[in-house]
């Protein structure tokens, strides 16, 4: 076994790219000869930049910074490097090759870790499928390399090449290596929240661009301690804004504990910088297995920027990655929920749905060429674009009920459903089914009202009456006549159905309004009906209305049409019933234009005839012998 065993527990708090506190030796001398030395990666930034209007250190002064230890990967099976590490510290290992990023040679390294003594299996470390897009000035400068593989709470690693590196050129291993402080502490507890915002190490939803969806708690990249010096370029920001949300994880341990997750994250920016040779961390946001936010890419956590997560398709999407390899286990309920949070907030920021599906066109990817069109859910998995298991076979089936998540988040937060409305759909039901999700926010309206407008109706309130929710026929209708502000005022019940002829009625403060297949939606108010319920409403002679009231006939009078007859009214005679053979006779005459006038009575029998009384006279009829007319 050829291994490499470093003392790589150094005390003091080293920046990647600094200067190292004295050593033993100048080569930390280790087994099998290899040699360890804790120095820059390639191209690492000056150290004098800020001076020169280069990027700011955020790390704040007494935190712990990254140090890291380089080594060969040996060319063969069966030598190995071994490193011991702080089990006590956060732990990020990676491979990367000096080769050319679209080199095309498979590459195959394995890593196992070493725990209170026992070594664990070998698992594959997963060659980075991700990373900038092809025609990005990021792309030039990257490199082939490994996932960043999170080896927290290890004693050691040991690595081995399990296939052919690209070309001649043997891999390198980076151990990047952090201590846990308090300040990891107190932004994954939020401990002292009040102050960590005000430092700007921790932003909470007011101080996010959120419309009405509620951003999550986000630890800033100065809360998770990002060495800015670190950074190869400036943010680039999109013109145009994302179209989806791709979803990921990281690789390695499950188990981390939370206070270690600000130092994990300063080991994926040295990873992603120095080894992968990206301008910065790939991913807009992660997330731990506790449910914590972190601010990813830098650029700003409201704006559109462009990341290195999804090769081909960074520009139109956001990247979220959830820490830990979830190839047999998904992650925590907790972990879920933020990666929903986020899909929503968003959603919401920039117009998507988040159960819906878009087309983006490949800018180049292991799995579409550049300039293919891709259908995929707005919310989609890291595979769907590239050719790789993430988010994890476990991971990846959850992502159905992510979307519902945010899409309820979405619903809840941008038209929040409250008070006596969210009471009414609680208790109701069939008014559930019928309205679907709220599209707009409850409004008052000018008489103490309110009203909240739903997919498939609305449900209004007053202190008087309560809520009740309208739909379909009976709606359309009500809104023909003014809604409240029409003869009927607010609605006072639900809508019933299994009447006669399968219609159905809702009853109003100033009448109601019935429905049947075939006949439509029609009201009645006031005297009339009054008079229908009398005679027994749809199940009488008259059965459904067939028209609105109508007014403005001779003496003020009123008149309104039914199946089976009419009802007229004036203010002298009421309100009466006409149908069948009398009412023919009448109209014959002129209806209450002619010299009969209205009716005075409904009918009624006598002497063997049913007789009706008018205001000027009175109509007969007899069976086989027809009707006759009466005047005064």
């Amino acid at each position: 076994m050829h291994t490499a065993a470093a003392g790589f527990l150094l005390p003091g708090l080293l920046l990647f790219g600094g200067t190292l506190p004295p050593s033993p030796a100048a080569g930390v001398s280790l087994a099998g000869g290899l040699t360890g030395n804790s120095t820059p990666a390639p191209d690492a930034p000056d150290e004098d930049a800020d001076e020169e209007g280069g990027q700011d250190n955020a790390v704040q002064e007494g935190d712990a910074q990254v140090e890291t230890l380089q080594e060969s990967l040996p060319e063969t099976a069966d030598e190995t490097a071994q490193i011991e590490v702080d089990a006590s510290a956060a732990v990020v290992v990676g491979v990367t090759w000096e080769s050319p990023a679209d080199d095309g040679e498979e590459l195959e390294v394995e890593i196992r870790t070493r725990i209170d003594g026992q070594w664990g299996p070998w698992e594959e470390m997963h060659f980075a499928d991700s990373g900038p897009d092809p025609d990005s000035e990021e792309h030039r400068t990257a490199r082939p390399a490994t996932e960043a593989y999170n080896v927290s709470g290890a004693e050691a690693v040991e690595i081995r090449e399990a296939g052919s590196s690209p070309g001649d050129i043997a891999g390198e291993v980076t151990v990047s290596q952090t201590e846990i402080t308090e300040t990891d502490r107190a932004v994954t507890e939020g401990t002292g929240l009040n102050a960590l915002i005000q430092d700007g190490l921790v932003a909470e939803a007011e101080g996010v661009d959120a419309l009405t969806v509620n951003a999550p708690r986000i630890i800033t990249r100065a809360g998770w301690g990002a060495n800015e010096s670190l950074r190869r370029c400036d943010p680039d920001i999109s013109s145009q804004a994302p179209l989806g949300v791709t979803i990921h994880h990281t690789a390695g341990s499950n188990t981390y504990t939370e206070a270690a997750v600000p130092g994990i994250l300063r080991g994926i920016l040295n990873h992603h910088t120095q080894g992968n040779g990206w301008c910065d961390v790939g991913y807009n946001f992660l997330v731990d297995r506790f449910g914590n936010v972190y601010e990813g890419r830098s650029g700003g956590i409201n704006e559109p920027v462009i990341g290195a997560h999804a090769g081909g398709f960074n520009a139109r999407t956001v990247g979220v990655s959830v820490l830990g390899t979830f190839t047999s286990s998904a992650p925590p309920v907790a972990a879920r929920n933020a990666v929903a949070r986020i899909a929503a907030w968003k959603a919401d920021q920039f117009g998507m749905n988040p159960t819906g599906q878009v087309t983006i066109t490949s800018n180049g990817s292991t799995r579409y060429p550049s300039g293919q069109e891709v259908r995929l859910p707005t919310i989609f998995g890291h595979r769907d674009v590239s050719t790789t298991e993430c988010p994890g076979n476990a991971f990846y089936p959850q992502l159905g009920s992510i979307r519902t998540t945010a899409a309820q988040i979405l619903q809840d937060e941008r038209y929040p459903v409250v008070g006596a409305i969210r009471n009414y759909l609680n208790a109701n039901a069939q008014a559930r089914a019928k309205l679907g999700a709220p599209v707009e926010a409850e409004r008052r309206l000018p008489d103490g009202g309110a009203v909240q407008t739903f997919e498939g109706g609305s449900v209004h309130w007053t202190q008087a009456t309560g809520a009740y929710g309208t739909w379909g026929g009976i709606r359309n209708r009500w809104r023909d006549l003014s809604w409240e502000r029409g003869p009927l005022g607010y609605p006072t019940s639900n809508e019933r159905c299994g009447l006669k002829d399968g219609g159905c009625v809702q009853d109003f403060q100033g009448g109601s309004i019935h429905w049947k297949q075939g006949v439509g939606a029609h009201p009645t108010w006031g005297g009339i009906r009054n008079k229908w319920r009398d005679v027994g409403w749809e199940n009488s002679n008259l059965g459904y209305p067939v028209r609105a009231e109508i007014c403005g006939l001779r003496g003020n009078g009123c008149y309104q049409r039914f199946e089976g007859g009419d009802i007229h009214w004036s203010p002298s005679t009421g309100a009466h019933p006409t149908w069948g053979g009398i009412r023919t006779a009448w109209g014959s005459q002129g209806y209450e234009g002619g010299r009969l006038g209205y009716p005075t009575s409904d009918e009624y029998v006598r002497d063997g005839r049913t007789w009706q009384d008018f205001q000027g006279g009175r109509i007969s009829w007899r069976s086989g012998q027809g009707t006759q007319i009466h005047y005064n």
